[in-house]
């Protein structure tokens, strides 16, 4: 039983792979279903009205229910970044809305080993991989009110 257990317990672990090898030997698929950095096209609905954040970018959330015409499993909630040059987004909260962009990623928050020695400085949030769309275009895929 225990060597059944000590040979389990070598899957459980996380693998470890080489930050030079994302992108070329290993493919990180996003919440999309895609790998990151894929331009799809995905359905979905805005949870929140675009805001301009400190770094000159708008955000929002967005709830994904299809990507490249095909219903995802699962609803995804992800953050949005709109493009600069494309100015106000014309997309609202509570709109059906249709996007083409792509899935990117970043780690965002304070590693528990961290979190003493910065103290007030350190992020509420927990240290994760966070992704994100980056939208290219978007348009309201609800009917025209008469």
């Amino acid at each position: 039983m225990m060597l059944c257990i000590i040979g389990i317990s070598h899957f459980l672990q996380a693998e470890e792979i080489q930050v030079g090898d994302i992108g070329n030997k290993v493919i990180i698929i996003g919440r999309l279903g895609k790998p990151l950095g894929t331009v799809v096209t995905t359905d979905g609905q805005m949870i929140s009205e675009p805001k301009l954040g400190k770094n000159g970018h708008f955000t929002a959330a967005f709830r994904a229910n299809k990507v490249d015409g095909k219903p995802l499993k699962k609803a995804q909630i992800v953050g949005l970044v709109f493009r600069v040059s494309a100015g106000v987004p014309s997309v609202h909260a509570g709109e059906s809305v249709q996007l083409s962009g792509y899935e990117s990623a970043a780690f965002i928050g304070t590693p528990d080993g961290a979190r003493a020695m910065l103290g007030s400085d350190a992020s509420p949030f927990d240290w994760k991989l966070e992704s994100t769309i980056y939208v290219i275009k978007s348009q309201s895929s609800e009917a025209p009110k008469p």
